[in-house]
């Protein structure tokens, strides 16, 4: 075990196999692995170069779950172009169970119960930057994925 700068938090930095209630990508048995392959649709009028509709922003999901005695809390923020590309990535890092559970919301709320429990002051400083300037050169493809799994 390893020990927080601030002493009172322990941190476990054995790694671990994620429990099966959440299958997802991280899993180490690739049989169980999760892949999504969504056919592409057609560019429709108004898309951007790319071929997807709406402008960059910045959204962010939350999530708590409980399960055999263990309580995972889920941070996800990311600059997408709208809810279910955000749920798309919530799905392939936190499984697809933790993706339909999410609180999705535009922007980054630092006062989320959720959002004051994982991410640090530095980091939501880089998440409100990327809110005021989703387009910005520095914000293309940000993906902030946190987790943090206690004893209930």
């Amino acid at each position: 075990m390893t020990y927080a700068a601030k002493g009172s938090i322990a941190i476990d930095d054995r790694p671990r196999r994620m429990p099966p209630w959440i299958p997802g990508c991280c899993d180490p048995d690739p049989s169980r692995r999760v892949r999504h392959h969504a056919p592409k649709p057609a560019p429709s009028v108004g898309a951007g170069p790319d071929g997807r509709e709406g402008a960059p922003r910045l959204m962010s999901a939350t999530a708590i779950v409980s399960v055999a005695g263990f309580v995972t809390a889920f941070f996800v923020g990311a600059v997408v172009r709208d809810q279910d590309e955000l749920r798309a990535c919530v799905a392939r890092h936190c499984g697809r169970g933790v993706a339909a559970l999410a609180d999705v919301r535009s922007g980054f709320d630092q006062f989320d119960p959720v959002a004051v429990w994982l991410v640090s002051e530095k980091t939501g400083d880089l998440l409100a930057a990327a809110a005021i300037d989703p387009d910005g050169p520095a914000f293309r493809g940000l993906l902030v994925v946190l987790r943090q799994r206690v004893v209930a």
